[in-house]
């Protein structure tokens, strides 16, 4: 039996697909289409089968890992709402990070942009906003500026590659780990002192 002109058409480009979805939208056409001499859909039917059920696997998989983070920052936003009474955050745009760079661009990081992807820490800002308020305590944001280059030692402040080394030591000889730094000059800004 000669195979019918839409299926013909329909498949010209296989080898070119890339989309599963293709595949599985030409099963449920053909299903509809049936016509002699077409055992190849009983193969195609059972692979569609199997994707969709590996499809919808996957899906309970992630919304489950997303719902044990967000649990998780909730708990642990609970302990420090519980331990401390005020929040002191960055005031700090984080759609400015989340801006992905074009992907011709050398500087472009897939392993960054898949962590912050990953940890979500938008969500976790969300979560502690919410236990301090709703334990009665505080949230305040702090300026951003320069709170990983200045030294909370010295108040030097040094222009240097962040991204290459957790740990820095200042012109005047300081060592410190950034975000401990970072940290100690969010609350000296919060407490109206120097830097």
């Amino acid at each position: 039996t000669a195979t019918p002109d839409w299926l013909r058409e329909a498949t010209a480009t296989l080898s070119q697909w890339k989309a599963q979805a293709r595949l599985a939208a030409l099963a449920i056409k053909w299903r509809t289409h049936r016509f002699d001499g077409d055992e190849m859909f009983d193969r195609v039917e059972a692979w569609r089968l199997q994707d969709r059920h590996l499809w919808i696997w996957e899906t309970s998989q992630r919304t489950g890992s997303l719902r044990c983070r967000k649990d998780w920052y909730r708990c642990v936003a609970a302990k420090m709402a519980q331990q401390y009474g005020t929040l002191v955050l960055e005031d700090f745009d984080l759609r400015r990070v989340a801006e992905r760079p074009k992907a011709e661009d050398p500087a472009a990081n897939e392993t960054a942009a898949a962590n912050r992807v990953t940890v979500a820490i938008s969500e976790f800002r969300d979560c502690l906003r919410h236990a301090f308020r709703s334990r009665g305590g505080a949230v305040v944001e702090v300026p951003a500026e320069n709170t990983t280059r200045t030294c909370s030692v010295c108040g030097l402040v040094e222009v240097f590659d962040a991204a290459a080394f957790l740990r820095h030591q200042c012109a005047n000889g300081h060592e410190w780990d950034q975000d401990s730094n970072a940290a100690r000059n969010l609350i000296e800004r919060w407490r109206g002192g120097p830097p």
